[in-house]
């Protein structure tokens, strides 16, 4: 993950919830039911099978009389055996994006899947940005590099996401010079190119990406944007989702001169200091608590 704690096993924890039909609402013995069903529907035993599926999607740590080692062998034998018996019953494409996000027991079960999945009809896709290391033998898999655009093939990437709004020439070569091959840079720079016909060559075509989501942020409601800085303040461990409306709420008209600026410290000097919120710590760092535990002080309360 980009911006938080790797997950462990994250990605076959998504292949197993697809495999068993997995949702969100299920409660926790409807997600132990369902990997009991979808393992036996594959040919499986579940009652050997069931307690490292579930190890895999962070419901149980494995079984506690077995050494990690062993734990750990045994997860990459389940989900080896949970794919190749699935891909027996169809094909089976399996994708794996943004591999160098993911978390070091993923990378070594991908690596022993790599070289185990030869005789089934089974293709394993994995995406990494360039210069990683692999977790799988050279031999065991084809790579395949993605270069930038071709000019002509950039500018067909404009023209879709122009559509029949039309820019001039000279704004087309900006922007293809500037996306410098990257279709994603160049369909957002394109975008936000028509969004803004009536500005400048130089001012409408954004240098960055980064710009461009900047832009779309400033063109938000003053509610959504003051929620959007308060949850990048926040954090992504635990948000107070009470807390977090009333901090968007518009500021009083005395504050107003300071709309739109990420937090000081300074600016709230003249407000007396409150105990801080023991709800607010990451997971695994705190006490347990909610905001309610806090008292009606605590930003979350409500």
């Amino acid at each position: 993950m980009p911006h938080g704690r790797p997950v462990p096993y994250l990605p076959f924890a998504d292949v197993i919830r697809q495999l068993c039909g997995i949702s969100e609402a299920d409660t926790a013995q409807g997600l132990v039911d369902k990997v009991r069903r979808g393992i036996a529907a594959l040919g499986l035993d579940p009652r050997e099978r069931t307690p490292f599926a579930l190890a895999v999607l962070g419901a149980t740590p494995g079984p506690e009389a077995l050494a990690p080692a062993t734990v750990t062998a045994r997860i990459a034998e389940t989900v080896r055996q949970l794919l190749v018996a699935a891909s027996w019953q169809r094909p089976l494409a399996v994708a794996i994006e943004d591999l160098h996000w993911s978390d070091p027991d993923s990378e070594e079960l991908l690596g022993t899947l790599a070289g185990a999945l030869a005789a089934a009809p089974l293709l394993l896709i994995a995406t990494y940005r360039p210069g990683r290391p692999v977790p799988w033998p050279a031999a065991a898999a084809a790579e395949i590099a993605l270069e930038p655009l071709s000019s002509e093939d950039a500018r067909a990437v404009l023209r879709s996401a122009l559509g029949a709004d039309p820019i001039p020439d000279a704004l087309a070569d900006l922007v293809l010079e500037r996306a410098e091959g990257n279709p994603l840079f160049v369909e957002e720079l394109t975008r936000a190119v028509v969004e803004h016909p009536d500005l400048p060559t130089a001012r409408t075509a954004p240098a960055t990406v980064q710009d461009v989501l900047l832009s779309r942020i400033h063109r938000l409601p003053e509610e959504d944007r003051r929620l959007l800085q308060c949850a990048a303040v926040i954090g992504k461990d635990r948000v107070c989702h009470a807390g977090a409306r009333r901090a968007a709420r518009p500021p009083p008209a005395r504050h107003r001169g300071h709309r739109g600026r990420l937090s000081r410290p300074a600016r709230r000097a003249s407000r007396p200091p409150r105990p801080p919120c023991r709800a607010r710590r990451g997971v695994g760092q705190g006490d347990g608590l909610s905001p309610r535990d806090c008292g009606p002080d605590c930003p979350g309360y409500g």
